[in-house]
């Protein structure tokens, strides 16, 4: 499966459990190619703030 992730307003928190942790900001795009047992989630980086992705 690939993910992608593209923040329109905002940052975004990434984790899975590879461990890869990090902070994906507007303007930026982040692909994952995903297996079986990945899991991957995202979250707002500052939780002042909104975070709207596509």
């Amino acid at each position: 499966m690939e993910i992608i992730t593209i923040p329109l307003e905002g940052g975004l928190k990434h984790n899975d459990n590879m461990p890869n942790k990090g902070i994906i900001d507007f303007g930026e795009i982040q692909v994952i190619s995903a297996g079986s047992r990945v899991d991957d989630s995202e979250m707002k980086a500052n939780q002042e703030n909104e975070a709207k992705t596509l």
